[in-house]
């Protein structure tokens, strides 16, 4: 009987070792993403607006609208490696030419993704603004056509290292 009892007693021990506890890992840390469109003044005097389209952070593709300087959308996530970006479409909305009143026109757009991880983390400019100066009236409508659609994408990683991407 006392075999048996110290048998119960070992087992009994066994199973508890076995027993599985909470999970010890860390959950992800949210990130703050902050999108800002700057567009020079002359890009509203072509266009009635600009079609954005931006990651949220589910990872899907919404819709909005720009109708002034600066754009900006914040999103946060917790899922990585998260996608993250906008696209705009500037022939989209462009207006007839003989609506256009001046000469010639300088047409910018400059992008930046500002991102944190648990509050510290970094402006991003994208490297590659949408940039046209002195663009003649009768060309303004060629040169939206041929830099539309404009994109700025990258992945964040859990770490704060990212890399860019496309849209």
């Amino acid at each position: 009987m006392k075999k048996k009892m110290l048998m119960m007693a070992a087992l009994l021990c066994c199973l508890m070792g076995f027993t599985a506890c909470g999970s010890d890992d860390e959950p992800d840390p949210t990130a703050t993403i902050t999108y800002t469109l700057d567009f020079s003044d002359d890009v509203f005097k072509v266009v009635d607006y600009v079609a954005v389209t931006y990651i949220n952070g589910a990872g899907e593709e919404k819709e909005a609208i720009a109708t002034s300087s600066p754009w900006t959308r914040t999103i946060t996530t917790n899922s990585y490696p998260a996608r993250l970006g906008c696209k705009l479409n500037l022939a989209k909305s462009s207006v007839e030419e003989s609506a256009l009143t001046q000469d010639s026109y300088d047409i910018t757009v400059v992008g930046h993704i500002q991102y944190s991880i648990n509050g510290e983390g970094q402006p991003w400019h994208w490297p590659d603004d949408l940039s046209g100066t002195g663009i003649k009236k009768s060309d303004v409508l060629s040169f939206l056509k041929k830099n539309s659609p404009w994109s700025m994408a990258m992945i964040l990683n859990s770490d704060g290292s990212f890399s860019k991407s496309s849209l």
